[in-house]
């Protein structure tokens, strides 16, 4: 059964890249590498299987091995999509991922619901980060944040909403993907008709 975040209140949390599955497979391969002395990444392929990478919500970080997901989008030839078991979908990587290939690659995260609810949505061109947008609860408050030239794709109007939380919420987040080519909130981009790769962190007693 394919999973994709349809309820309002689920997590999203994706990168996309305007790159062959080949070319950011291997990408995301060699910065794995690169940051280890061993390979303790294991790599598979499979068809899209979303519980295989969440097995449950992504975790915070800081315990549990780290899993991740590259699939290529029914419909989206020479696209990329990367799910990962991190709440913050792996951020670390994707923008180093994104300083590596060419293209305008995004990272797109919104969690409704919780005691810190949040969205965001990053943009890179040609291996620099050009945009940033998100709304987030904290301690003291709502607090919106922009960084960038506005993107013709944009809806910026909602950015003076007088509520700082529907300056840039999920289904805003979604709309954006939407206008940019990504069309998360369509079933079909949760679907690939080829396998996906896989990479799972091997703990340290199975080295």
């Amino acid at each position: 059964m394919i999973h994709h975040p349809e309820p309002e209140e689920s997590l999203l949390s994706v990168a996309c890249f305007s790159a062959p599955l080949a070319v950011v497979q291997r990408r995301v391969h060699e910065i794995l590498m690169g940051n280890s002395a061993e390979n303790t990444f294991r790599w598979t392929r499979g068809p899209v299987d979303f519980n295989r990478v969440l097995g449950g919500r992504p975790r915070a970080g800081g315990s549990g091995p780290r899993r991740l997901m590259i699939f290529e989008p029914a419909g989206m030839a020479a696209h990329s999509a990367m799910v990962t078991n991190l709440r913050d979908g792996w951020s670390t990587l994707v923008n180093i991922l994104a300083g590596h290939i060419s293209g305008t690659h995004f990272l797109v995260r919104s969690e409704p619901a919780g005691e810190y609810p949040a969205t965001s949505l990053e943009v890179w061109r040609d291996g620099a980060s050009v945009r940033r947008v998100h709304a987030m609860r904290e301690e003291g408050g709502w607090v919106f944040f922009q960084q960038g030239e506005p993107l013709a794709f944009e809806d910026t109007e909602s950015y003076s909403r007088r509520r700082i939380r529907d300056r840039f919420n999920k289904s805003l987040a979604l709309e954006t993907m939407g206008r940019a080519g990504w069309p998360l909130s369509t079933p079909d981009f949760w679907r690939s008709a080829g396998s996906a790769w896989y990479a799972e962190e091997l703990d340290q007693h199975m080295l």
